[in-house]
Parts: structure tokens; sequence; C-alpha cells
């Protein structure tokens, strides 16, 4: 669930930017409240916040205690505000934080995000998050670069080197600012870093591990998850720009019923559905060029 837009980093791979530029409103955290609780009577147990940037939306620690009081909270930053924040989203109930770090440079890093600083705030709020007893884990991304040059590798080290619980990896998916990037995984790199990552956890913790994306065949979009965007729209994924509807105009569970019911959703042969062609040849490719992102889904050309 992204609950802003707002951040004071500007990511080259951010996926949600592309999404701000209608400036539309955001909901508000009385909003966003009251649709963690319509999630929680659809059966929802696990509540995801990210961004933009979580921690600088005003009712954060509101928006967590509502999540928390149904079921299991977690919290993507980049981690600037996260020390200074620490327990106040322990005493309101936060389970786990993932923080994003992009390469154990901490010059690359503060580059990448174009916010000096960033790197050692985010390693900061991992250690304070971790002293409150919250459970801290890295996020990161792969891209081929960094699994040739060995920065992937450094990367988990680090991790280990800051005590945190676990590490999660994403593949570099083209989506948002990198729709048009072109050096996704093979699968023959996809299985290196299966290899990596089982070598890794002999000596875990932290234990390392993907989202998921390695695993070919059945998708969890539109069957046991779905994310919604700081102004309403209610997406399979936050990596795939496809509205199929809004709660601003329509209940949380009638919009629920058109995502379950589109099965084209829940099948890749690929290790994430945005790198295969059918996928993208669906979602993706038929978008109008004046399309708002994310699209909504009617406005798709499909046959």
């Amino acid at each position: 669930m992204g609950i802003t837009h707002e951040c004071q980093c500007n990511c080259w791979h951010c996926y949600e930017k592309p999404m701000g530029k209608e400036k539309r409103r955001e909901l508000s955290s009385n909003e966003i409240i009251g649709i963690v609780g319509e999630a929680g009577r659809l059966g929802a147990v696990e509540f995801a916040f990210a961004g933009g940037e979580p921690l600088v939306k005003e009712g954060v620690l509101d928006i967590v205690r509502a999540g928390s009081a149904l079921g299991d909270t977690t919290i993507f930053t980049n981690g600037i505000l996260l020390a200074a924040m620490a327990r106040d989203l322990r005493k309101a109930g936060l389970n786990r934080v993932r923080v994003s770090i992009d390469t154990p440079s901490a010059a690359a890093h503060d580059a990448y995000r174009q916010h000096p600083g960033c790197f050692a705030k985010a390693v900061e709020g991992l250690k304070r998050a971790s002293e409150e007893g919250i459970f801290t884990s890295i996020s990161t991304y792969v891209t081929r670069a960094a699994l040739r040059s060995g920065k992937f590798g450094e990367t988990l080290e680090l991790g280990r080197e800051i005590g945190v619980d676990a590490i999660r990896i994403f593949p570099v998916i083209p989506s948002g600012r990198l729709e048009d990037f072109k050096e996704i995984l093979t699968i023959e790199d996809c299985e290196e870093i299966a290899a990596i990552l089982k070598d890794f956890n002999r000596d875990a913790p932290p234990l390392a591990y993907n989202s998921g994306w390695l695993r070919k065949g059945r998708t969890c979009m539109g069957t046991s998850s779905a994310y919604l965007n700081c102004y309403g729209d209610v997406m399979p994924c936050g990596f795939v720009p496809v509205s199929y509807g809004n709660v601003k105009k329509e209940p949380l569970a009638k919009i629920w019923e058109r995502l379950y019911s589109d099965t084209g959703l829940r099948h890749s042969p690929t290790p994430c559905p945005m790198y295969h062609k059918e996928f993208r040849a669906r979602y993706i490719d038929p978008r109008p060029k004046d399309a708002p992102i994310p699209c909504p889904v009617e406005l798709l050309v499909r046959e």
C-alpha cells in the first residue's frame, strides 16, 4: 500500500514516480485507515506500507496502529527518518521494516538516490530499529551488471555486517522509470542468483531470499495480494501499472472482485510477469499513449 507520493529522494529506478505526474489528491491518513479496515473485513491479515517514503506521511503512526490491530505490518522505507522514529513505530505495533539499499558503496547509493547521506542514515536506521526489537531487513535489487561485478554478493555481506535479520532481493523490473530497461535477468542469471543465495544462507542469519520471482508459475497477483497506491488506485502489484478501480469511487470489495476475476494475471513462465512478452502484450503494450498511469484496465485494447 503506497501511502504517499512524497519522498526525499529522486531515485533513478523509481517505479512510483510516473504515477504522480497528474498531481491528484492523495488519500488522507483517515481514508487510508478506513481502507485498511475494509481490507481487514475482506480477510487481509498482512499490511505493507510504502511510498514514496511512508515515514514522511502525516499520521503514519496511526496507519501502522490500524494495520497492527488487524494483522502483520511492514514498512518499506529509504531509512532517512527511521532512527528517529524507530521507538514510536515499535510502540505503534510495527512488525517489520525493510530498508532499501541499492549497493554496498555509500557514494553510489547516495548518487542513485540523489540524496547525500542517505546510505549512512539507512544503516543507522536499521541498527536502531533492531535495537527496538523490530524485525529488520535490507530490500535490494540485482542487475546483470551487479551480478557480474560481484557487487550483489557484497551487498549480501553488508547485510551480515550491519546485523539485519533478512535480505530481500528483487530483480530489476521494467516498470516506472525503468519501463524501457533492457538489461533484464535471464533464466541463467536467476539460476546463478539462486546458487549464491543457497551458499550465503549456509551461514545465516541473515536469511537472504527472493520475493518469489525465482519461482516460475503461479503469481500472487489478484489472488492473495493487491496494491493500493496513494491516489486510491487498486493495482495487481506496484510494478504493474494497471488500475482495476479507485477506492474514492467504489468500495474496495467491488474492485477486488474485478481484480480477482482476471485470471490472466495468475500465471507466468518467467521469474517475473513483467519480463514475459505475452503478459506485457496483454497488460502493458496496449496502453494508449495519452492514458494515465496506472492505466484503467478498461482502456487497454485487448483481444
